[in-house]
């Protein structure tokens, strides 16, 4: 399996597992949910560089968007 490549077996098995703790996070909203998820995607994707270009064209922007 290449590095990038998820395996979903090994996923599957450890979201399963009971004995695998879970624990829940206070419910966020607003721009503080906004914050947290942005602040997630960095994480995950390692810059803002890297983010943007994984995002397609077409697709949304990632920011708050204001009514």
């Amino acid at each position: 399996m290449a590095a990038d490549e998820i395996d979903y077996e090994a996923l599957a098995a450890r979201l399963t597992d009971p004995e695998v703790e879970t624990v829940a996070q206070r419910e966020l909203y607003g721009e503080e949910a906004a914050a947290h998820g942005r602040a997630l995607l960095l994480r995950e994707y390692g810059s803002e560089e890297a983010l943007k270009a994984s995002l397609r064209p077409g697709r949304p922007k990632l920011s708050i968007r204001k009514p």
